[in-house]
């Protein structure tokens, strides 16, 4: 890891993407370890899709979240007329912000 740059994108969990974060114990380990190891922020993707998953992972010390299945889940639901499901993509948006926040109350 000392030759990275940009950041470090950390997969949370063994799977596919759009998996849930089911043990948080391996991925908080892992993003210490990672932190010890390298400068660049590190980064965690797969398997967040609340709030409470990002103020979880940013809690173990990760310097963000990488939320991706989650909104193309809500976006798949009227591929017709997406432009309905901004406000449920939003209202998401908003949660993990939330949960982001909640761990670092001076950033918005």
């Amino acid at each position: 890891m000392e030759a990275a740059t940009g950041f470090i994108y950390l997969v949370s969990l063994e799977g596919v993407t759009g998996s849930k974060l089911t043990n948080p114990n391996t991925t908080f380990k892992l993003i210490k370890d990672a932190k010890a190891q390298t400068h660049p922020p590190v980064m965690v993707g797969f398997g967040i899709s609340k709030g409470e998953h990002a103020k979880a992972i940013i809690d173990a010390e990760a310097d963000g979240v990488v939320v991706g299945s989650a909104y193309a889940k809500i976006y798949a639901k009227n591929l017709q007329n997406p432009i309905v499901t901004l406000l449920e993509i939003a209202k998401l948006s908003r949660e993990i912000k939330a949960g982001y926040i909640k761990q670092y109350p001076n950033k918005n």
